[in-house]
């Protein structure tokens, strides 16, 4: 008879742990990955942050996003050299307060590389963060930016190859139009090397254009989950109007 009690309480036991240890389930996890490298001065890696901070301080957007019923997992990781990469813990997301809480982890984050730029690296990276949180997405997205090309000898093709046998969509945004690095344009260098097949890119001509960019970029990949629905539209309006304000800002 205790033998059996003790079985069954086991049994419990176990059933109780395999359910805590379940992954969370949601529509997105998003992985941004954020370009730290030698030729970011002070001034540009604070405009870049400020942008992201700025993507989840608007409380009109993720409003509606919350109005939707769904929910994002996200990491914010900062990358240089090959092995030099340092990012959040990951983070749920279903209403503005969270993305504001979310903001407010950014924005006391310490840039803690200066170096070369490993794309492969930074890629690869990505990917075991996804396959390493504790959350379980319909969609699993990369968003790199950077404003130059991998000058580390990386195996860039084989990273994204790796991403897309994961069943993770890769997005860039790059910032600046031409690098010496990349043999011509950026912006072709990454939708050659990086961009997955669905994915998409994403261009801002300098550093001080980057938080427009990066609002219409996240816009575009937090409803990117199909969804027979007016919200990506709500969302593409919400951070078009933003955009729009404060291009009249700068040009009053």
């Amino acid at each position: 008879m205790l033998k059996r009690l003790g079985i069954s309480l086991l049994a419990v036991a176990l059933a109780a742990q395999t359910a805590s240890a379940q992954p969370t389930k949601v529509d997105i996890e998003l992985s941004l990955l954020v370009d730290v490298s030698g030729s970011v001065s002070s001034a540009e890696y604070g405009l870049q942050k400020t942008g992201y901070v700025n993507v989840f301080n608007n409380t009109t957007f993720w409003n509606a996003f919350q109005s939707s019923g769904r929910t994002i997992a996200v990491q914010y990781a900062e990358w240089s050299s090959n092995g030099q990469q340092s990012g959040t813990s990951w983070t749920l997301i279903s209403n503005s307060a969270q993305a504001a809480s979310f903001a407010s982890v950014i924005s006391a984050w310490s840039r803690a590389f200066n170096n070369q730029t490993g794309v492969a690296s930074a890629l690869n990276y990505g990917v075991a963060q996804i396959n390493g949180n504790n959350f379980d997405g319909t969609r699993k997205i990369i968003d790199i930016s950077s404003d130059g090309c991998d000058n580390e000898g990386g195996n860039v093709t084989g990273a994204r190859a790796n991403a897309v046998s994961n069943n993770i969509t890769i997005n860039a945004i790059t910032i600046g139009a031409e690098n010496s690095g990349c043999s011509g344009s950026l912006a072709n260098w990454y939708q050659t090397n990086v961009v997955t097949a669905g994915g998409f890119l994403e261009t801002a001509d300098n550093f001080a254009d980057f938080n427009d960019a990066i609002q219409r970029k996240v816009g575009r990949e937090v409803n990117s989950v199909p969804e027979p629905s007016s919200f990506a539209l709500v969302g593409a309006g919400v951070f078009g109007l933003v955009g729009l304000a404060r291009r009249r800002r700068n040009a009053a």
